[in-house]
């Protein structure tokens, strides 16, 4: 992958630490608040060998840190449901104890979505930092962002749901790498079929983040509860270039996951 092939490339390794507690404020409300210390070995990362032609290799240059604290808040109710969640962290790569690449420290996350009989609308806004990539002779800022979807879904019978979305409703120009453009303002209609839905008892929420940790444009979309998001953490870290935060796919997005800053 990248410009140039590497065959001695070894693959990433990582240890992930995270501690946190959970209270429940009310029935309806929960909130979350925990630390997380990420330590890679190998990183792998792209190195650019020459700017004219330009050329460059994907190596294992360094040594990284990532380290942070998370706090969240998810309220439950019969028609309205809402999460907060804010994430404050430090990529560092230890080499030369600058900030890691593409890496934003700090992002909030608020989604709302509100029940009308078979009919769920749903709003989420992203807002993340400024992240850092390579230029030259210097490296560069990509200043932050402000991303939100809007959502509605029918469910027209217990099996079968129509759904709309609309992508970076504020038709965002952001960049996630200096010169990759990114997704305008988009509308989306899909239907979802699922036999025996019925007996789950609960709606279906297509929310779309960010555009995730690949080298490229392609993003995709993640099925989403309408209660909270339910995820199960663990270390992504040692995914070369999969993801820049400490999160891994799971079966619904978090916050952490959906501000993943390449593209």
């Amino acid at each position: 992958y990248g410009y140039g092939g590497n065959p001695d490339l070894k693959p990433e390794r990582s240890q992930n630490y995270e501690v946190g507690v959970k209270h429940a404020l009310t029935p309806q409300q929960m909130l979350t608040i925990s630390a997380f210390h990420t330590d890679i070995e190998d990183l792998i990362d792209f190195t650019v060998v020459s700017y004219d032609p330009f050329a460059g290799v994907n190596q294992n240059v360094a040594e990284a840190r990532i380290r942070g604290i998370e706090s969240s808040w998810v309220y439950t109710g019969t028609l309205w449901q809402a999460r907060v969640e804010a994430i404050y962290q430090e990529p560092q790569d230890l080499a030369d104890d600058s900030r890691l690449l593409r890496r934003a420290q700090e992002s909030l996350t608020v989604a709302l979505t509100r029940a009308f009989g078979p009919v769920l609308l749903g709003l989420d806004v992203l807002a993340t930092g400024d992240r850092k990539d390579f230029g030259f002779p210097q490296d560069v800022t990509l200043d932050g962002y402000v991303l939100a979807n809007l959502t509605a879904q029918w469910r027209v019978t217990p099996s079968l749901s129509l759904i709309a979305r609309v992508e970076n409703l504020l038709d965002e120009d952001y960049e996630l790498a200096d010169t990759y453009n990114t997704a305008d303002r988009g509308l989306y209609v899909s239907m979802r079929y699922a036999p025996g839905a019925a007996n789950r008892g609960k709606y279906l929420l297509m929310i779309r983040g960010p555009p995730r940790s690949t080298h490229g444009p392609a993003t995709t979309a993640a099925p989403v509860s309408a209660t909270a998001c339910g995820c199960r953490r663990s270390t992504c870290a040692s995914r070369p270039m999969a993801r820049s935060t400490k999160r891994t796919a799971r079966s619904a997005w978090c916050s952490r996951c959906r501000a993943c800053p390449l593209p």
